[in-house]
């Protein structure tokens, strides 16, 4: 099979980061391990801005104390394998907020860490796209932080036509590309669905309980839906609908083609 030809399976996912990182020493398997490779020349030029930067606490809207860390990994942050630190991490690990907390990572099996090495993608304002299993070095940034870069007014913006080249790489040459969008609104913006392929399906999910949105649980609805489809190895649209989890279900009246809506 060329490499022109479709292969692969459909889904793709799409996550955001979090702010809070477990920083306990890695002791899975190394050689599964990889490396960020989405465009290091933009997240060199990142680091380089933040390394220089004098006012973290007001830049970044945090207290002196989350400021004085900031500032700690910003000075050690190299983009250099040979100098990473010691508290490098691969992502999946690396990342407790809510999400990633109702993920689970340490609890799923080995299959299902495969099937999210393949097939999610965590949108980062420091890396541009990470693979699960990508190994970071401690930060501090949120995609939403203005004026990190100067000239740049939204960091979506500086990382969109990278991510949107990545993606469109990863999921243009499979089989039924599906691209789900379980991003908060802040790091999805650094896609371009109109400058994806034509032929993928591009999907957000919401999820809703009373008619609402409510954002701590939504992340953690995020988390459960990403161990779900990969603990159950779905890889179709009617798949990804069968998602039930903590009273979850799929609502046919509030859902089309680009909008799947979960409530309880």
């Amino acid at each position: 099979m060329s490499s022109k030809q479709k292969c692969g399976r459909g889904i793709m996912m799409i996550l955001s980061p979090a702010k809070t990182l477990d920083l306990s020493p890695y002791v899975g398997n190394v050689q599964k391990l990889t490396h960020a490779d989405c465009d290091l020349d933009r997240t060199a030029e990142v680091a380089k801005s933040l390394k220089k930067r004098k006012d973290l606490k007001q830049l970044l809207g945090v207290s002196e104390n989350i400021a004085n860390t900031a500032l700690k990994y910003w000075e050690a942050f190299t983009i250099e394998d040979s100098k990473r630190n010691s508290e490098s991490k691969p992502c999946i690990y690396a990342f407790s907020g809510a999400a990633y907390q109702a993920l689970r990572i340490q609890d799923c099996s080995q299959e299902a860490v495969d099937y999210l090495q393949r097939n999610l993608r965590i949108i980062d304002p420091v890396y541009g796209i990470l693979r699960p299993l990508d190994q970071i070095q401690p930060y501090r940034l949120e995609m939403a932080t203005k004026n990190v870069l100067p000239n740049v007014a939204k960091l979506a913006d500086f990382w969109k036509e990278s991510v949107t080249r990545r993606l469109s790489g990863e999921i243009g040459l499979r089989a039924t590309p599906i691209l789900l969008n379980l991003a908060s609104d802040e790091y999805s913006a650094a896609v371009a669905p109109d400058e994806l392929p034509e032929n993928i399906h591009y999907v957000k999910v919401i999820f809703r309980e009373d008619g609402r949105v409510i954002s701590v649980h939504a992340k953690r609805a995020r988390g459960l839906m990403v161990q779900f489809l990969a603990e159950n190895n779905i890889q179709t649209m009617e798949g990804v609908k069968s998602f039930d989890q903590e009273g979850y279900g799929f609502v046919v009246a509030y859902s089309d083609d680009t909008t799947l809506v979960f409530e309880r």
